[in-house]
């Protein structure tokens, strides 16, 4: 029981926290970009200087991911990153004031013709990402171009969970809003969503919890939602993962380049290098039943291509490690011998699915 309440403090204290982040990003987003972004920085080294227990956690899940480098370099990575979530803070500002002309001036894209392919098959498709770069502006330049709903988790706060949501549709993201007690509902809605040619969004790269699947992440067991593999082997739709990184800048702000990879199918039975070979070769027929919730999919294939869509966001971070949310208690949940997850999964109707849901507060 304590351990529960010091937990639900330390959200409330986060939320808190990024309530006093955002309105000072919006401050700063009114003055000139070059002082923003100066200012912004300042921010950035004071929180990686006196944030002591947050620095201490980020640490040790730098050292998980990165034990064959110093204590020095993880330090290094550490004070870049919280100069970028600073710096993520004052762009949120700029989606604000800045409206679509600012978002397109700032994106680089990588093979977008890879979006375009997944979307002309006519199944929708699985929009899989990380919180790795700036993904909000990744949304906002995606939004423009295709049917997008990104799945979303409400907030404790809920002054902060409407910012983002206000943001996403000014672009024309229309989110999925998962409530505890809605998971069900969300993954039909998905589901209707994908049947009609729409776009699902999912970031998922932290432990939300629920039921999932432990699979490896940087080398140790991360306890990791199956909703996605899940919706891709249940609807047909084909995967397409696309990734945000920082790079460069200039008088009006920083560059963002959203990398997109071939999209293709998960295939039930199947090992997923094999599937990614196929890329949308052979669609395979949606097990999807007269009622959704009647649908069965093989829980070795849920393990699996959680498994390898977890391995696609982990090389995507060690990329550029300092673009991602080390904060985040990765690895705080793990197998035990008397936990059914530890001995694999559970059959996997929908009504019991475990879902995916994007953070809006995970900054």
């Amino acid at each position: 029981m304590q351990t529960r309440q010091r937990g639900s403090l330390a959200r409330r204290v986060s939320h808190v926290g990024l309530d006093v982040l955002l309105g000072l990003g919006d401050l700063l987003g009114r003055l000139p970009p070059g002082w923003g972004y100066a200012m912004s920085r300042g921010l950035g080294l004071a929180v990686f200087h006196l944030a002591r227990a947050e620095r201490r956690k980020a640490m040790s899940h730098i050292a998980i991911a990165f034990p064959e480098l110093s204590v020095s370099e993880h330090e290094a990575i550490l004070r870049r990153c919280c100069q970028h979530l600073s710096w993520s803070g004052l762009e949120f500002a700029h989606l604000v004031h800045g409206g679509k002309d600012w978002v397109n001036s700032r994106i680089r894209v990588d093979g977008e013709q890879h979006v375009y392919a997944a979307l002309a098959i006519g199944r929708g498709a699985l929009y899989i990402t990380g919180h790795i770069g700036n993904w909000e502006i990744q949304c906002a330049w995606a939004a423009q171009r295709m049917p997008l709903y990104p799945i979303a988790r409400e907030n404790a706060s809920s002054g902060v969970t409407r910012r983002f949501l206000q943001v996403r549709e000014h672009f024309g993201a229309r989110s999925l809003l998962r409530e505890r007690d809605q998971k069900t509902s969300v993954v039909r809605a998905a589901v209707e969503i994908l049947s009609a040619g729409g776009v699902v969004g999912i970031l998922m790269d932290q432990d939300l919890g629920g039921r999932g699947e432990f699979v490896p992440f940087f080398g140790k067991l991360a306890h990791t939602p199956g909703g996605p593999a899940l919706l891709a082997l249940m609807t047909g739709a084909p995967v397409l993962f696309g990734f945000s990184y920082r790079e460069g800048r200039d008088r009006r702000g920083s560059f963002h380049r959203v990398v997109y990879y071939p999209p293709y199918f998960a295939h039930p039975g199947i090992e997923p290098a094999e599937a990614q070979a196929r890329g949308l070769a052979d669609p395979p027929t949606p097990l999807l039943a007269s009622r959704p919730e009647a649908a069965q999919v093989a829980p070795e294939d849920i393990h699996r291509y959680t498994a390898f869509f977890t391995a696609t966001i982990e090389n995507a971070i060690r990329k550029a490690p300092e673009q991602w949310v080390w904060m985040h208690r990765r690895w705080r949940r793990q197998p035990s011998q008397h936990s059914p997850e530890a001995t694999g999964p559970e059959a996997a109707p929908l009504a019991a699915a475990p879902t995916q849901t994007d953070q809006p507060e995970g900054r």
